[in-house]
């Protein structure tokens, strides 16, 4: 364990009194989402000289893109477990700013684009039983263990951002299974898949 914080939901945070009462610092009663939190903990990792490859994370912290821009921009490798509802793309989605039309009302400001998404379980769906490669693990108590994987570029964007992000989306099942048990969004081109 590096580095471990006090957490306070908002209904805590909210309670001046039980936080007086509790003796909780000031500065640990201020709300921030706990993607700010975990930025803020890598942060200081990467101060304090902790070399590491990767930041990996469950599907709680992978489901916020601006979490996980938060580590790009850091130019930290991550390895993040998505929802299966996450959005992507195949090609750019290039995203813009419509043009002001005719002058009349307001100029838009919200970035749209034209290219239809789908779904990280969608595009999984999609894919033929000979796309899925088998890999070998590890050797485990009862033989090799053993798991299928898709793999593909995609390109992920929040609806926000001026461009979207590249990066490579990971499907696993196990052997045998009709559906995926992980889908993993990574910036790294090489991973360990184990």
């Amino acid at each position: 364990l590096l580095d471990s914080r006090l957490y306070l939901p908002k209904s805590r945070v909210e309670d001046e009194a039980r936080c007086q009462r509790a003796r909780v610092p000031e500065e640990a009663r201020q709300m921030r989402s706990k993607c700010t939190r975990a930025l803020e903990r890598v942060d200081a990792a990467l101060t304090h000289g902790v070399r590491f490859g990767y930041v990996v994370v469950d599907g709680g912290y992978g489901k916020d893109p601006g979490f996980l821009r938060g580590l790009a921009s850091r130019s930290l490798c991550f390895v993040a477990d998505v929802h299966k509802d996450q959005r992507i793309w195949l090609n750019d989605p290039e995203p813009y700013v419509p043009p002001a039309s005719g002058g009349r009302g307001r100029r838009a400001s919200k970035r749209r684009t034209e290219a239809p998404g789908q779904t990280v379980a969608q595009w999984a769906r999609q894919q033929s039983e000979s796309a899925w490669k088998r890999i070998t693990l590890r050797q485990g108590e009862k033989g090799r263990l053993r798991a299928e994987y898709l793999h593909t570029r995609v390109w992920v964007w929040d609806g926000k951002e001026e461009q979207a992000r590249c990066w490579r989306l990971r499907v696993r099942r196990e052997c045998g299974a009709k559906s995926p048990s992980h889908y993993v969004l990574s910036n790294a081109d090489e991973i360990d898949v184990s």
